[in-house]
C-alpha cells in the first residue's frame, strides 16, 4: 500500500511539474513577444500604456503587484493594453502584424503612413475595443476588417478614405457605443448605414457633406445620448429630428445654420438638453 501511494505521489508530482513548466513556458513566450513588440513600437516613435497605467474609476492607478516586475520585468507581469502610432512613426504596416498579437489589446491610435495592408492583421484583436485613425489614407477595406471585430465600443475616421458604401461594412457592430466621423466625402448616403449601428450613443458626424434630409436616420438610434453635427447645411426644420430622439442629452449646432429660434424652440421642448 505504502508504496503504491509512493508512485502516485511521485507521478502527480511529475504531472504538476510538466503543467507548470508548459504553463511558465506560455507565459514566458508570451512576455518575451510583448518585450519584442515594445522594443519595435518605441523605435519607431510610438507609445504603449501597459494596464497597471490605466486610472482606475477613483482616478488612481492599479497597484502593482512589485515582486514579479522587480523580478522578471513589466513584460512578465503586465499587458499592453493601448498602442499610439501617431504621425511621425515610420513603417508603421510593418508593425501591425506584431502588434496584432498583443492577447490584450484594447486600444489602438494609428496615423501616417499605414494602409489597408496593415490593418489586415488586426483581426486577431479580439479584445480591440477602441480604433482610432488620425489622417490616414484608410479605405473600404479597413472597414471589412472592423465590422468584423464584435468587440469595438469606439470608432474615430478623423480624415480617411472611406465612403459612405463602405460604412455598410460596420452594421454588426450592434454594441458599438460611439462613432465619429470627419470629412465631406460623406454624405446623406452614409446615413442609412449609421442607423444600423442601433447600440450607438454618441455620434460625431464634423465636417461632413450631411442635411437634414439625410439627417432624419438618425432616430432609429434609440440609445443615443450625443449629436454633433458641426458644421452641416441644415435648415430650422431639424429640431423635429431632435425632438423625436428621446435620450438626448447633448447636442453641437455651430455652424449649421439651423437659427437661434429653432434652437430656443427646442430647448424649451427639452429643457434638460444641452445645446451647443
Amino acid at each position: 500500500m505504502h508504496k503504491k501511494w509512493l508512485r502516485f505521489s511521485v507521478s502527480a508530482l511529475f504531472l504538476a511539474m510538466t503543467v507548470a513548466c508548459i504553463w511558465l513556458g506560455v507565459i514566458t513566450n508570451r512576455a518575451n513577444l510583448q518585450s519584442k513588440v515594445v522594443k519595435a513600437v518605441q523605435d519607431a516613435g510610438g507609445d504603449v500604456l501597459y494596464d497597471h497605467e490605466q486610472a482606475t474609476p477613483n482616478g488612481s492607478n492599479r497597484p502593482e503587484p512589485g515582486i514579479l516586475e522587480r523580478t522578471f520585468g513589466v513584460d512578465f507581469s503586465h499587458s499592453v493594453v493601448q498602442v499610439s502610432l501617431p504621425d511621425e512613426t515610420h513603417n508603421v504596416d510593418e508593425l501591425l502584424p506584431d502588434i496584432s498579437r498583443l492577447p490584450n489589446l484594447e486600444k489602438l491610435i494609428v496615423g501616417g503612413d499605414v494602409s489597408d495592408a496593415g490593418t489586415e492583421h488586426l483581426s486577431r484583436c479580439k479584445k480591440l475595443t477602441h480604433f482610432i485613425s488620425c489622417d490616414t489614407r484608410l479605405t473600404d477595406e479597413t472597414l471589412k476588417v472592423l465590422g468584423r471585430l464584435r468587440s469595438l465600443r469606439y470608432l474615430d475616421f478623423a480624415t480617411t478614405d472611406i465612403t459612405n458604401d463602405g460604412l455598410k461594412y460596420l452594421a454588426p457592430l450592434k454594441e458599438l457605443e460611439q462613432l465619429l466621423l470627419w470629412g465631406e466625402e460623406i454624405t446623406d448616403e452614409a446615413m442609412p448605414h449609421i442607423s444600423q449601428l442601433t447600440g450607438l450613443e454618441q455620434l460625431h458626424i464634423q465636417h461632413c457633406s450631411v442635411s437634414t434630409e439625410g439627417l432624419h436616420h438618425v432616430t432609429r438610434l434609440p440609445k443615443l445620448k450625443g449629436l454633433n453635427v458641426a458644421p452641416a447645411k441644415l435648415d430650422d426644420s431639424a429640431v423635429e429630428i431632435f425632438k423625436k430622439l428621446d435620450k438626448l442629452t447633448w447636442l453641437v449646432l455651430e455652424g449649421t445654420g439651423v437659427s437661434n429660434s429653432a434652437i430656443q424652440e427646442l430647448k424649451t421642448g427639452k429643457p434638460k438638453l444641452a445645446v451647443h
